[in-house]
């Protein structure tokens, strides 16, 4: 390696300690704007709301939505060990309801990278799961849903393939308040992220934004 080549290595290496990046900033703004207490638990729904929680993980958004509204939580999660722990954690409650399959465009099979609370199909590593994607559209056929009051959405980068298709359907203006989590690690984020406000700016007003942190958009 030249001395310049070590020169540049090394000031990569310092930026990327000490001067923060634009995610890095965003992040840092909404903690400082309230995070989490703030912005993840607080909505205008009821004992009466349908709340949908995609990628339920473990389940604690969806037990801290229950705790504070007594609404009705079914929870999306494909992971086998993931769905099998919601499923005995609420063994005793009838109004939280895990499905061990995810939501997307269309009916499939792919293979997921098992990270904790970062697993993704975008992920490659050396462990992996095949699971199974339900479409969209089908489940609220199949089950007779007409109304979503809230619907989470932190699905690891699947989010921009099934908001595409929840909006294209018609079915974004069955779903009142959106909480979402986009992410900047797939292909084109940054121009897709775009598209999709501009997608959703049609039906629905943001609430907040936080740039690949945390978003709500609220039905017009």
């Amino acid at each position: 390696m030249s001395i310049l080549q070590t020169s540049k290595k090394y000031l990569e290496l310092f930026l990327s300690k000490y001067i923060p990046t634009n995610h890095q900033r965003e992040v840092s703004r909404y903690f400082n704007d309230g995070g989490d207490e703030k912005f993840r638990y607080n909505f205008d729904i009821n004992m009466n709301s349908i709340v949908f929680d995609l990628g339920g993980y473990k389940g604690q958004w969806a037990s801290d939505i229950y705790s504070k509204y007594n609404c009705k939580v079914l929870i999306f999660e494909p992971v086998l060990s993931y769905h099998k722990f919601i499923e005995t954690r609420f063994m005793n409650n009838p109004n939280i309801i895990s499905y061990n399959y995810g939501l997307g465009s269309v009916d499939c099979s792919m293979d997921i990278g098992i990270n904790d609370d970062g697993t993704s199909i975008y992920i490659k590593n050396n462990n992996i799961e095949t699971i199974k994607l339900v479409a969209v559209t089908d489940f609220f056929k199949q089950h007779g849903i007409n109304k979503v009051d809230l619907m989470k959405i932190n699905i690891e980068g699947g989010e921009y393939d099934l908001l595409n298709k929840i909006i294209e359907s018609g079915l974004i203006k069955n779903i009142s308040i959106i909480h979402v989590q986009f992410h900047h690690f797939i292909p084109n984020a940054e121009i897709e992220l775009e598209k999709l406000h501009e997608k959703l700016s049609l039906t629905h007003k943001p609430l907040f934004k936080y740039r690949f942190v945390w978003e709500t958009w609220v039905i017009n």
